[in-house]
């Protein structure tokens, strides 16, 4: 499913954080890893940044033997592993070699050299995964490190629903993961109760047919659920919870079941062809508090209507969510 594994380094112990989930990835999926670092060479046009022919050759060196040394240690785990230096700015360059190798996953940490900052994910980790058309995954930063060449054993996976084939979309990865790590895999489905916009307080017949629509929602989920559960080839469990939002009652089920990874399609049965992420994958990417492995249900293409996303964007940005839960 996973053929080939991209995973960016920029030399910081924040960036590897991504490895024992690599190493975890890989086993679980037979993938090749690619192991890629970006030198950053200067502005274009500033004869001040010019630069020193031997420098540069050192840093390349450097970066070599960095990479190269991070791929040994993942031989000795049992993974093919190669390494790549790159030059250019690091975001497009990361998004050019994705596409250009057809990686089927890319898996970055939310932060890298730039440190751990007040926003949710760094600026080249929000371009990447937004630009590069593939699968992605978000390793927080600031989670405790487990040593890469052991790997990481997930014992609590959640896979969030909506009823939708695109959203099933994430069932196949989240089945092998679940299978290889011999972890326990739980199907949410969030029930929120239809909002009714009006600009005086709801009478008790409004609120008694949201009421009852909420309830025939449940109904619905809970059929669903117990359906797909049946389908699995191990136990599965089912949760169906209320909430205001889908993202908000996803980020509480995290944070309450100690969720090891959250395994979800990019869209569900809202979400536009034209946008990278659907809302709520968007919502998990910028906050949430597991690792969250995103399955691009959209062929792999890159995603030309976020290109304003570029290096004029500031280091640190914000992830805003997209208009819709789906």
């Amino acid at each position: 499913m996973f053929e080939r594994i991209l995973v960016p380094l920029d030399g910081s112990a924040l960036a590897e954080c991504v490895l024992s989930h690599v190493v975890a990835m890989s086993r679980a999926f037979g993938s090749e890893v690619i192991l890629v670092r970006v030198l950053e060479q200067p502005a274009s046009g500033r004869p001040d940044l010019s630069v020193d022919p031997v420098q540069w050759h050192l840093e390349r060196a450097e970066s070599s033997a960095y990479l190269n040394a991070i791929a040994a240690r993942l031989n000795d785990a049992g993974l093919s592993v190669s390494a790549e230096v790159l030059e250019g700015r690091p975001a497009d360059r990361i998004v050019e070699f994705a596409q250009s190798s057809q990686v089927e996953l890319v898996v970055l940490s939310s932060h890298g050299s730039g440190g751990l900052t007040d926003w949710a994910v760094s600026s080249t980790t929000q371009k990447v995964v937004s630009r590069c058309g593939s699968s992605g995954m978000i390793v927080r930063a600031s989670r405790p490190v487990v040593d890469a060449v052991s790997g990481i054993r997930y014992a609590r996976l959640m896979v969030p629903l909506d009823g939708s084939w695109r959203a099933e979309s994430a069932l196949p990865a989240a089945t092998i993961l679940s299978q290889h790590h011999g972890a326990r895999l739980i199907l949410a489905r969030v029930i929120i109760a239809p909002e009714m916009a009006r600009r005086t307080p709801i009478t008790g017949d409004d609120a008694r047919l949201i009421g009852e629509v909420t309830e025939s929602n449940r109904r619905e989920a809970a059929a669903y659920l117990e359906q797909l559960c049946a389908r699995m080839p191990f136990e599965t469990q089912a949760r169906i919870l209320t909430g205001e939002s889908v993202a908000g009652a996803l980020h509480d089920l995290v944070r309450q079941d100690d969720i090891d990874l959250v395994v979800m399609s990019a869209h569900g049965y809202t979400g536009r062809a034209d946008w990278p992420f659907g809302g709520t994958a968007n919502h998990l990417i910028a906050y949430g508090a597991a690792p969250t492995l995103i399955v691009q249900d959209l062929p792999l293409k890159p995603f030309a209507a976020m290109a304003h996303i570029t290096a004029d964007t500031p280091r640190e940005a914000p992830v805003h969510a997209a208009p819709s839960d789906g």
